[in-house]
């Protein structure tokens, strides 16, 4: 890609149709959403009081702290309370970012604390049959230990074992 004429790190926008890079991109959606109630994210973002740090105003800095943006990734803050700042960001696939949210509701057992789908995963069981598990009253090594079991006829899922 033929860098703009006014920059001088090759990654924004290359002119009329052309896209910066992925590393620019996540930069510029991360300004965006903080800082312009035009944005449709500015809600989720700048409307609840998250800001980017004054060094990542330059593009230049953020990518001094970040790096490029590793293929199959996307910009998370560690902590989604905070501030995008390079001690609470980081580049994570789009699962882990699920798994990192607001919305999700985390559940600790055994000293260990994860969301949902991390604990379903981890017991090879579906996220669906983990919470309806919990949601009539299972213990969570129950939830966890039994395995589900199909019907052939129908392939509904069963209770117990």
């Amino acid at each position: 890609m033929k860098p703009h004429a006014n920059t001088i790190h090759g990654h924004g926008r290359g002119g009329k149709n052309h896209n910066g890079t992925p590393t620019y991109n996540s930069w510029a959606l991360m300004k965006y959403r903080c800082s312009k109630p035009t944005s449709p994210n500015y809600a989720r973002y700048g409307g609840r009081g998250i800001t980017v740090c004054k060094r990542w105003q330059k593009f230049a800095d953020f990518l001094a702290d970040m790096g490029e943006r590793p293929e199959g990734t996307t910009l998370d803050r560690i902590n989604n309370l905070g501030n995008y700042t390079p001690s609470n960001c980081r580049w994570i696939s789009a699962k882990e970012q699920q798994r990192n949210t607001r919305s999700n509701v985390l559940i600790s057992h055994h000293g260990e604390k994860k969301c949902l789908a991390a604990w379903a995963e981890e017991a090879g069981i579906s996220s669906g049959t983990l919470k309806y598990r919990l949601e009539h009253h299972w213990s969570m090594d129950e939830a966890l230990s039994v395995k589900p079991v199909y019907s052939r006829t129908n392939r509904a899922l069963l209770a117990y074992v």
